[in-house]
């Protein structure tokens, strides 16, 4: 009996990239839904069911650690959050032990397949435009 798609919101105000990212995940088979800003994540997350929240730190009416801060505060959720802004502050606030991690802007997890086992790893990649060109161009 097949599985059903694993559900994901990505969050991210940057229209390529959150269409670049909606592109390559639909592709290696998750079902996307995509928020802009805080708000419609919040309206999002609250309206339809999902597995993992991948968030960019800088929205544009708020940050994702405020967006976790929120979503959490009502339920439990599996969360990465991502940005083109690593700062120190930003890296110190990822919990340790916790579902939750964070993607610097040079490196990303390769293994976004579905139901895979292995352990994620880490590559460089060269830019957001980059990551949304190869998308664009293998869909």
């Amino acid at each position: 009996m097949p599985r059903s798609p694993l559900r994901l919101i990505v969050v991210e105000d940057h229209a390529n990239t959150a269409e670049g990212l909606k592109k390559f995940l639909k592709a290696v088979g998750y079902q996307v839904f995509v928020a802009t800003d805080m708000a419609s994540a919040l309206w999002l997350a609250s309206s339809v069911q999902f597995d993992l929240l991948l968030s960019d730190l800088g929205l544009p009416d708020g940050t994702g650690w405020e967006l976790l801060k929120q979503l959490k505060a009502k339920r439990h959720i599996r969360a990465i959050a991502f940005s083109a802004h690593n700062s120190p502050e930003d890296l110190n606030k990822v919990p340790r032990p916790d579902s939750s991690s964070i993607c610097p802007n040079r490196s990303c997890p390769t293994n976004f397949a579905p139901r895979s086992s292995a352990p994620l790893r880490q590559r460089r990649v060269p830019s957001r435009t980059r990551i949304a060109e190869r998308v664009r161009f293998a869909a």
